[in-house]
């Protein structure tokens, strides 16, 4: 998880150059590329031997040429590899393939980000493909609703509507944190373990109350609805067949995106 935070410039008279810092951040970051393998010399050094080659031997030894080290980098599109190859060798009466090992690579888009942004309008900057119109409100945007994207107007109106209403903030506290009371953190912060009890009728009937839970939409109950369902219609399933209130869809990473091969993953959740 990486968090940027806004420096907060207000000496800026530009409204869109408020967050610049932290969008041009933002967008650094996903563009990045990360190495994340290890090569053949490192894991012969490691103990790692090749079918076919003794180590005992100075002539095989991968440091007297037993291996063929070749880079081929590549940039624009293309992620740069690193490939070690080892030359045919004869053992035993066999001929032994070549045995090549590519460095694999990780995009910075992958990396959870949470943003925090000044100015509202600024958030139509985080996505390059995001087509959301300029003038459309904070809360109704892409990288707002996936998680990416925190304003802080959003702090400034939690504080409003839990001064009018103070259940807002037991709902937060239970959608962020899961249920945790400051009186159950406070026991545990003191090495409390949390012990089981005897099933009481009064037990049972305490833990008949409402909480959150994420539910699975391929099975269960919502499984009609799992594939091409509208919004509405599971809304008012939950909501009148089993008297549960939907706040959203969790949507995950489409899998047949994560390739290489896409240079524009999506990110939407």
């Amino acid at each position: 998880m990486c968090v940027i935070l806004s420096a907060n410039q207000s000496n800026i008279d530009d409204a869109s150059l408020q967050d610049k810092e932290c969008i041009l951040a933002s967008l650094n970051i996903k563009s990045m590329q990360f190495d994340d393998s290890i090569g053949v010399l490192q894991a012969t050094s490691q103990g790692f031997t090749l079918p076919g080659i003794d180590r005992s031997s100075p002539e095989n030894s991968p440091v007297h040429g037993g291996l063929v080290r070749q880079a081929s980098i590549t940039t624009g599109a293309n992620v740069p590899i690193i490939t070690e190859l080892a030359p045919l060798v004869k053992a035993a009466g066999k001929v032994l393939p070549v045995i090549s090992f590519s460095q694999d690579t990780s995009s910075g888009i992958n990396i959870h980000i949470i943003t925090e942004l000044v100015n509202d309008s600024n958030v139509q900057f985080l996505d390059q493909d995001d087509d959301d119109d300029p003038d459309t409100e904070l809360y109704l945007t892409q990288p707002f609703a996936c998680g990416t994207a925190f304003a802080v107007s959003v702090l400034d109106s939690l504080m409003s509507a839990t001064y009018f209403n103070d259940n807002i903030l037991t709902l937060i506290r239970t959608l962020v944190t899961g249920g945790a009371t400051p009186e159950l953190e406070g026991l545990l912060a003191e090495e409390n373990a949390l012990r089981g009890g005897y099933s009481t009728p009064q037990t049972l009937a305490n833990r008949d109350r409402c909480r959150v839970a994420q539910l699975a939409l391929y099975d269960g109950p919502f499984a009609d609805l799992g594939d091409g369902g509208c919004y509405g219609d599971l809304f008012c399933k939950a909501l009148k067949t089993y008297n549960m209130l939907c706040f959203g869809i969790y949507r995950l990473r489409d899998a047949h995106l994560n390739t290489q091969s896409h240079t524009s993953q999506c990110t939407k959740r």
